[in-house]
């Protein structure tokens, strides 16, 4: 009957409001008898103590006809005719697995769900229907006004609910554009919503379709271009790890953009990157003119009818009797220039209270969207390794971590990867190192870790000795953390060993050359030398065959002699 229920917690105020007439009642009877004494109806003529109880029952009344006003009665129903004029929007929305990534928060489904609420909210006269996609496509609902319909069935879309892998954007804006009631283009258009991450389907010839069919396509991408891994997730709709490749690595998800602006260039139509903005989807269909809007008809629709007069005008005329009560009273503080008392104020307080929450309907700001929340237990992994860490046994502090990688998730994973990162730093190996940094930097959300991981990587580069990553992860962490004294220090500080090391490099880089033009004439003159030794000795034989030949010739000579 009460469509507005918690206007009842303004009845907690009424002891007060009566509290407060009683005390003014008593205290004005006192400062009466102190004045008039025997003589009060001469004196005071205006005064009298029962028109004053009577008008603190009266505006009592008054106060509670108020609350049961702003409680929005309803009962029974009406018929209304309403004349719809606007356009047709079919809402095409991505489903994929991608879709879970939580890069705009609370998850890039949510984010787009959460908008796509906001703009059902304000329309007025436009026909919008549903439909999601992965591999397939599905229409969950036609095009209607019915918005209360089809905000339910929004409610239960969730990722990979198709059970088809992929994103065959293709199919759906085919099955998109049948879905319409004519073919008549001018009012039409579909809102694509996604990622843009691996498209399949006959992609371009679906563009010349679009284009044939004169129905536009504006595209809304939702996601950042640096993306996070994909989470994956049980029946029960909690994390239980996030999507690797066949070599092992996790699987990062990124907004492609470039598919999506083709579309819409396509079709004379327009992009938009969410932000996670909830107001973000409004604005943007409330900018688009180019769709024509047309009358689609007069419906007739019944809701409870409104019954607050019959509270309200009785209060109003029980406040108007109240004041006439006190006529003689207002009349002399008029004249005296005092017109206010307290009473007055939270009269006044109370009305403007009462009719600003009628006028603006109290809502429920709870949400009910689920938010994954890491369950700290000291006796996981985490808490095992800090303390092995803390004694200085780093290798079971490794083991101990890794014992936990599947109980964490998001940021608590990239503290887990972060502490894990600094047990090989510890052991001095600082490619695994490295390795932990990386992937602690996927999961990061807090910019004070992403700061501190930056940090660490800089000290890790710096122990190898390549300055120039070093100086670079410093100058990321002193970006997310001006304030840090230490950070700033070492950037200055690997900053100058980065020149030493440059100078030094081109030192070493002349000397070698110098080396290699030395042993190269090095290398001609020895060949000169063996060019000269190689004649030396050529000649030296021939003086030696030489002398032998003269030497046989003799010895033959004496011998012809003997004989």
């Amino acid at each position: 009957m009460f469509e507005n229920r918690y206007a009842f917690f303004l009845f907690i105020l009424i002891p007060f409001i009566i509290l407060v007439f009683i005390l003014e009642i008593f205290s004005y009877k006192k400062r009466v008898k102190i004045i008039g004494g025997t003589n009060i109806d001469k004196i005071l003529p205006y005064y009298s103590e029962n028109r004053n109880w009577l008008k603190m029952i009266v505006w009592t009344v008054a106060f509670i006809f108020v609350i049961l006003a702003v409680a929005r009665p309803k009962w029974g129903t009406e018929t209304i005719e309403a004349t719809f004029k606007g356009r047709d929007v079919l809402i095409v929305l991505d489903t994929s697995y991608s879709m879970a990534v939580k890069d705009i928060p609370p998850s890039r489904l949510d984010a787009a769900k959460i908008a796509i609420e906001e703009l059902l909210k304000s329309e007025k006269g436009d026909r919008v229907g549903l439909m999601v996609f992965s591999g397939s496509a599905e229409l969950l609902v036609p095009i209607t006004t019915d918005y209360s319909s089809l905000a339910f069935f929004l409610e239960s879309v969730y990722p990979d609910m198709l059970q088809k892998d992929g994103t065959n954007i293709s199919n759906a804006l085919l099955t998109g554009i049948s879905s319409f009631q004519d073919d008549e283009p001018r009012n039409k258009m579909i809102l694509l919503i996604t990622d843009g991450e691996d498209l399949q389907g006959e992609y371009y010839s679906t563009l010349n379709k679009l284009k044939d069919a004169g129905i536009k396509v504006f595209t809304v991408g939702v996601g950042t271009k640096n993306g996070e891994p994909i989470p994956m997730k049980n029946n029960r709709g909690e994390i239980e790890g996030y999507m690797k490749d066949s070599s092992g690595n996790y699987v990062i998800s990124r907004l492609d953009e470039k598919r999506l602006v083709e579309i819409a260039e396509a079709t004379n139509s327009s992009y938009m990157r969410m932000t996670g903005n909830k107001n973000d989807l409004r604005k943007f269909v409330e900018s688009i003119d180019s769709v024509e809007a047309k009358e689609s008809g007069k419906e007739k629709y019944e809701q409870k009818k409104e019954h607050y007069d019959i509270f309200l005008i009785p209060a109003l005329i029980l406040f108007a009797i109240g004041f006439i009560l006190g006529e003689g009273k207002f009349y002399n503080r008029f004249k005296n220039g005092n017109v206010f008392t307290m009473k007055s104020f939270l009269v006044i307080l109370f009305l403007s209270f009462t009719f600003y929450s009628y006028s603006n309907d109290i809502e429920d700001l709870s949400s009910d969207i689920k938010k994954d929340e890491i369950v700290e237990n000291n006796l996981n992994g985490g808490f095992f390794g800090n303390r092995e860490f803390k004694k200085g046994n780093y290798n079971k502090a490794i083991q101990n971590y890794s014992s936990a990688n599947d109980v964490l998730k998001e940021n608590d994973l990239a503290k887990l990867y972060y502490n894990t990162g600094n047990s090989y730093y510890k052991l001095n190996q600082f490619d695994k190192a490295k390795e932990s940094y990386d992937n602690a930097l996927l999961f990061a959300k807090d910019d004070s870790l992403k700061s501190s991981i930056y940090y660490n990587q800089g000290l890790n580069y710096f122990k190898q000795q390549n300055y120039s990553s070093s100086k670079e992860m410093f100058k990321k962490s002193l970006l997310l953390n001006g304030s840090d004294d230490d950070t700033r220090y070492n950037y200055e500080v690997v900053s100058i060993l980065e020149k030493k090391q440059q100078q030094q490099q081109q030192q070493q880089n002349q000397e070698q050359q110098q080396d290699n033009q030395e042993s190269k004439n090095s290398d001609e003159m020895n060949e000169q030398d063996k060019d000269k030794m190689l004649q030396a000795l050529e000649e030296k034989e021939k003086n030696e065959n030489r002398e032998e030949a003269e030497r046989n010739s003799q010895r033959n000579s004496n011998r012809s002699r003997f004989w």
